[in-house]
């Protein structure tokens, strides 16, 4: 009878220590950001595709589009900045004083969808706004702004960065005057960024906010330049995404913890097996 007790023991010992071992193996392989991110990509991107069906089976039925986006925007006078997307709501112009009027092309993306533009018409000096709205057939509304400044030397009212640079780390997409948002992920417990900036013209002001005190996630940078005119200004944004060390912390706190849980359990059984074997030998 001893040997089967000991027999069984040593069974339910084995098998705890398998157990143990697969979860510390389960722990350690759980997905990284980076792996989520990517099941995100892809989640996202069928998500697109279902979208664009649904959306495709909607407009066959009848069912009004929701799509409120522009498909180009341009001018008669000078290129906006920076570089036209549907996804950008907000754009810089600079005229000269001759300039009254300007003649924008904005073709939304659904012909179904109505275009208004205002305050494209009777330019004063200093800075206007031209405000172009999308309705959608459904009547969903989207605003592009274009922000136009009416000077009489464009070159005093040149507010854009020559460059910019981030020491240690690489702005994605890469750095262009006619882009005004950027994104970059840093290490856990980085507070503030070494950034160098410099503007196109020498007697520009460069003013930063935001560089100092980032939290775990999102924090936002903003680079205003305002030109030597001291009324023309570009804004540009730096997303700056903070990785969490959470994770990384719980996992290695989760050894320890398997391994003390290992050697209770065998310390326990030990000793009930022991009970067993001295009753076993008080009846003898």
């Amino acid at each position: 009878m001893t040997k089967k007790v000991l027999k069984l023991v040593a069974i339910i010992i084995a098998i705890f220590l398998i157990f143990s071992f697969y979860e510390v193996n389960a722990t350690n392989t759980s997905p990284s950001p980076e792996a989520n991110n990517t099941s995100s990509t892809v989640n996202n991107s069928e998500n697109t595709q279902n979208n664009t069906t649904q959306n495709n089976v909607n407009n066959t039925s009848g069912t009004k589009s929701a799509d409120a986006t522009l498909k180009s925007l341009t001018s008669d006078i000078g290129e906006i900045s920076p570089q036209f997307s549907k996804d950008v709501t907000e754009y810089y112009l600079t005229v000269d004083l001759s300039v009254d009027q300007i003649n924008f092309t904005a073709t939304p993306n659904d012909t179904n969808a109505k275009v208004n533009i205002v305050g494209y018409r009777k330019l004063t000096k200093g800075e206007n706004t031209v405000t172009i709205t999308v309705t959608a057939q459904n009547g969903t509304e989207k605003k592009y702004i274009v922000h136009v400044s009416k000077v009489d030397n464009t070159e005093v009212s040149n507010a854009n960065l020559k460059s910019i640079s981030v020491e240690n780390y690489n702005l994605s997409p890469t750095f262009s005057s006619n882009i005004l948002k950027y994104n970059i992920n840093v290490a856990s417990n980085t507070k503030k960024l070494e950034l160098t900036t410099e503007a196109e013209v020498e007697n520009a002001n460069i003013d930063i906010t935001g560089n100092e005190n980032f939290n775990e996630g999102e924090n936002v940078i903003l680079v205003k330049v305002t030109a030597e005119d001291g009324i023309t200004a570009k804004t540009y944004q730096i997303n700056v995404y903070v990785e969490s060390d959470t994770v990384k912390i719980e996992e290695e706190s989760k050894i320890p913890a398997f391994i003390l849980l290992a050697i209770l359990g065998i310390c326990i059984l030990i000793s009930i097996s022991i009970i067993m074997i001295k009753k076993r030998s008080k009846k003898r």
